[in-house]
Formats: structure tokens, C-alpha cells, sequence
């Protein structure tokens, strides 16, 4: 009996000690700019037209869910990351600019590395021709 009261007890230990083992790291926000904000070193002004023209873009984005025509799609978001790369023109000092192009190059590259994006998708799909 004692055995297995000692056995529990360090079961139980062993399971506290493992769950906080990574409590202490803090991961970065996603899907709120804050990294590149922090990256780019933008100032209160800055920051604020910033997520403006995020958001402005991002809901453009989300309206064109219900466009299935998929070159009408391409073209509507070429013409929607355009607007937004002219907007932050005008609100990036040309060295922040710089450094967001980088970081956006960056995550692209992460991206197609993890398998996400164009060519992954659809692989062998509609390539061939038509058994009739």
C-alpha cells in the first residue's frame, strides 16, 4: 500500500513538474501586426494609420469569399494589396518600408516552405486531359 501511495505521489509530481516545464515562455502574438510593428519601430501615429490600413485591407480580403471565379479573385486581390502598399508608402519612413518588405519576403518563404501557398495546392489536379 505505501508503495503505491509512493508511486501516485510521484506520478503526480512528475505530471506538475512536466506541464510547467515551458509555462515561462511567452510566444509572440500572431495575427495582430505586433511583431512587425515592434520590428519596424513605428511611432503612435504611425501604429495607429498602420492597423488602419490593415483592417481596411483584411476586409476587403474577407469580401471576396463569395468570388468564385478565381482569376476575377486574383485580380481583385492584386488590386487590394496594391491600394494597401501605395497606403503604407505614405505612412512608412522609407527604412521601415524596407524593413517591411523584408519581413513580408520572410514569411512568404516560411510559408512556402511549410508547404502553404501556390504550387502546393492543387498538385496534379485538372492537368490532364479528359477521359471520355
Amino acid at each position: 500500500m505505501k508503495n503505491l501511495k509512493l508511486i501516485a505521489t510521484l506520478a503526480l509530481s512528475m505530471a506538475f513538474a512536466f506541464a510547467s516545464f515551458g509555462a515561462d515562455e511567452k510566444k509572440p502574438a500572431r495575427g495582430k501586426g505586433n511583431n512587425v510593428i515592434a520590428k519596424l519601430g513605428l511611432d503612435a501615429d504611425q501604429k495607429k494609420a498602420f492597423m488602419a490600413a490593415q483592417k481596411e485591407s483584411g476586409d476587403a480580403r474577407k469580401g471576396l469569399k463569395d468570388v468564385t471565379d478565381r482569376k476575377e479573385r486574383a485580380a481583385k486581390m492584386k488590386e487590394i494589396n496594391t491600394k494597401l502598399q501605395a497606403k503604407l508608402k505614405e505612412i512608412l519612413k522609407p527604412e521601415q518600408l524596407e524593413k517591411y518588405t523584408a519581413a513580408r519576403a520572410e514569411m512568404a518563404k516560411n510559408r512556402k516552405a511549410a508547404g502553404a501557398g501556390g504550387e502546393a495546392r492543387g498538385k496534379g489536379k485538372g492537368k490532364g486531359k479528359k477521359k471520355e
